[in-house]
C-alpha cells in the first residue's frame, strides 16, 4: 500500500535521517558480495513500492535497463581481462568475470539510485534546508530548490497535458503537428514557471530575505526517540563499517572471481545489514499494528 505521508519513520528528525540515508548508500557502494547487494536492492525495490507505489519503480527501470545492456551486452565486447573463457567473438576472449563484474556494477548503480529516491521522498525541502542552512542559508536554499522544481515541473507539465486533453488538442494527427503541440505545451509550462519565479521573488522580498539580522524559524527539535534511533543506527552500521574497513567483505573480479570467505564476521555484518535496511519497515509496521490495536480498543 502506498504511503503517501512517508510512514512514522518520515517524522524522525532530519538530522537522523541524513544519518541513515548516508550510512546506507555508502555501505551499498562498499558492501559488493552478492548477498548483500541483493538484499539492498530487493528491500529498497520494496521500500520505494511503499512509498511510491509501483509506477515509482519505471524511472529506475528505465535507468537500469540501458545500463543492464551496455554492462551486459557492450562492455564484453571491449574489456577481455578475466581466466574463465565462455566463447570467442572475432578473435576476442569473452569472459565470465566481465559479466559478473558489469552485473554487480548495475545492482550497485540501480540499488543506490533507488535508495535515493527513498531519501528524497523522506526528506523535503524545508528539511533539507534545515540541514544545510547553518554551513550556508544560500547554498541550502539553491539546493532545495532545485530539489523541488524537478518533480513540480513533472506535476505541471501532467496538469497542463490534461488541460490539452480536455480541449481536444493533444492528439493531433501526423508528426509536425504533434511536434508542434509539444512545443505549445513545452511553451505554456515555460510560461508557468517564469511567473512563478516572479511570484516567489516577491514573496521573499517581501519576507525580508537577505536582509541582515534576519531570522528564520526552526521547528525540527531531537526528541527522545529520535536520539534512541541515531544510537540504533550506529550500533547496527558499526559491525558492518568493521567488516568493510577490515577487508572481510572484500571482493575479486579479475584475474578471477573470488568471493570473500563467509565467516562468523561476515556474517554478523551481514544480519546487521539487513537489519539497518528494515529499520524504516520495521518501525512504521510496528505503528500500524499499535495504531490498529489502539482503534479495536476504542470499538
Amino acid at each position: 500500500m502506498r504511503r503517501s505521508d512517508g510512514g512514522r519513520f518520515a517524522s524522525h528528525h532530519p538530522l537522523v535521517h541524513m544519518i541513515y540515508f548516508l550510512t546506507v548508500l555508502l555501505l551499498c557502494m562498499f558492501c559488493r558480495p552478492p548477498a548483500f547487494q541483493l538484499a539492498g536492492l530487493m528491500i529498497g525495490i520494496v521500500s520505494l513500492i511503499r512509498l511510491q507505489g509501483k509506477k515509482g519503480l519505471l524511472l529506475y527501470a528505465w535507468v537500469g535497463i540501458p545500463m543492464a545492456i551496455y554492462s551486459l551486452l557492450i562492455n564484453p565486447l571491449f574489456l577481455h581481462r578475466g581466466e574463465t573463457v565462455l566463447f570467442s567473438l572475432f578473435h576476442h576472449p569473452i569472459t565470465l568475470e566481465v559479466f559478473l563484474y558489469g552485473g554487480s556494477a548495475v545492482v550497485m548503480v540501480v540499488t543506490v539510485a533507488i535508495w535515493f529516491g527513498i531519501m528524497g521522498s523522506c526528506l523535503s525541502s524545508d528539511r533539507i534546508y534545515y540541514l544545510f542552512s547553518r554551513i550556508s542559508s544560500r547554498l541550502a536554499l539553491y539546493f532545495s530548490m532545485t530539489l523541488r522544481s524537478i518533480p513540480q515541473l513533472k506535476e505541471r507539465y501532467e496538469m497542463v497535458r490534461q488541460g490539452q486533453i480536455a480541449l481536444g488538442a493533444h492528439t493531433p494527427d501526423g508528426r509536425r503537428k504533434k511536434l508542434s503541440q509539444m512545443g505549445k505545451e513545452l511553451s505554456i509550462l515555460l510560461s508557468w514557471s517564469l511567473e512563478d519565479s516572479i511570484e516567489v521573488s516577491d514573496s521573499m522580498e517581501a519576507r525580508g530575505y537577505g536582509l541582515k539580522g534576519r531570522t528564520s524559524y526552526r521547528r525540527y527539535r531531537m526528541r527522545k526517540r529520535d536520539w534512541i534511533l541515531a544510537a540504533l543506527l550506529i550500533c547496527l552500521s558499526i559491525p558492518v563499517w568493521t567488516a568493510v574497513l577490515s577487508g572481510s567483505l572484500r571482493l575479486y573480479f579479475f584475474p578471477a572471481y573470488i568471493l570473500p570467505e563467509w565467516n562468523r564476521m561476515t556474517g554478523c555484518a551481514f544480519v546487521f545489514f539487513v537489519c539497518l535496511l528494515l529499520l524504516p519497515l520495521a518501525e512504521d509496521k510496528a505503528a500500524e499494528l499499535k495504531n490498529g490495536r489502539e482503534a479495536d480498543a476504542d470499538e
